[in-house]
């Protein structure tokens, strides 16, 4: 009688164990997530309203310093820098470019085994440089510099290779702060994230 109740708890043992595997193969895993990662990438960056005046659009690079799991499981935090050189289609610019430096806070949630989606705000800073003739001449002496505060709601949407490397596209909204009013503009990142 003994060695059947050894066998019995045996057989439900491995019976558990066995279930837990095929409901685990079943579920997505939780990601595993070091304390630190960067990303690096190409983005495109999309004026409107005044802006317009400046340039018609952007395109440049973004990068970014993420701590993982900040405070709670998922939670992060990401100090971002992009550089957009500005191009203008009125010939109202040149040699124009913007280097917006901001801090976003987000959380990741878990869509599949590999694919994360982590919705973020933030804000920051943003440089901007270039040489303007609002008339369209050919003398681009009017050289201006300025410093513009802006607010920015993004989207990291990031598919997992492993626990060392995902690619990630994340859309951006947000606005400028100017004293006659808020100005939009959009953006958009394609970037390689690794995990440190």
């Amino acid at each position: 009688a003994k060695d059947i109740s050894v066998l019995q708890s045996k057989v439900f043992t491995a019976t558990v164990k066995a279930a837990e595997i095929a409901i685990g193969d079943r579920l997505p895993d939780k990601p595993v997530l070091p304390g630190w990662s960067i990303h690096a990438g190409f983005s495109y960056f999309q004026p409107f309203g005044v802006l317009r005046d400046v340039a018609d659009h952007g395109i440049g690079a973004s990068v970014g310093l993420c701590r993982e799991n900040l405070l709670y499981n998922n939670l992060f935090t990401i100090i971002h820098i992009d550089y957009y050189y500005l191009v203008d289609k009125q010939d109202k610019t040149e040699q124009a470019y913007m280097v917006p430096f901001g801090i976003y806070a987000g959380y990741r949630f878990q869509l599949l085994k590999q694919l994360t989606v982590g919705p973020a705000i933030g804000g920051g800073a943003s440089y901007i440089s270039g040489n303007y003739h609002p008339g369209g001449d050919a003398d681009f002496n009017n050289k201006k510099t300025v410093w513009q505060l802006f607010a920015r709601a993004s989207i990291f949407v990031e598919w997992r290779f492993n626990n060392l490397f995902a690619i990630g596209l994340t859309p951006h909204c947000g606005t400028f702060f100017e004293k006659d009013g808020p100005v939009l503009f959009t953006s958009v990142m394609l970037a390689g994230r690794f995990y440190l």
